[in-house]
């Protein structure tokens, strides 16, 4: 069921934010990689979100104390990746 809400937190917030770069007037390419790098990035960073407390009480660590940097970097990383190789690909 939450993953039904990601899926469509992550469409609104791509279909949003790439109808807004189209406004700029600077060609398809940044609309294309700014609405699937938001897309892309809020899926996985939903799943690293629930899965990284998992892993860590699996291991018999406090999910509460580490999940949240742990996440946060992994997100920060992979979404800035994500950026790069979707405008590497179309672009370059």
């Amino acid at each position: 069921r939450q993953c039904k809400l990601y899926v469509l937190l992550a469409l609104t917030c791509s279909v949003i934010v790439g109808a807004l770069s189209i406004l700029w007037g600077d060609g398809n390419s940044p609309p294309i990689i700014i609405s699937s790098g938001i897309f892309i990035s809020i899926i996985l960073s939903a799943t690293i979100g629930a899965a990284v407390p998992f892993i860590l009480h699996r291991f018999k660590l406090d999910p509460k104390v580490a999940a949240g940097p742990v996440v946060l970097m992994f997100a920060d990383v992979l979404t800035t990746s994500i950026y790069f190789v979707i405008a590497s690909l179309l672009i370059g």
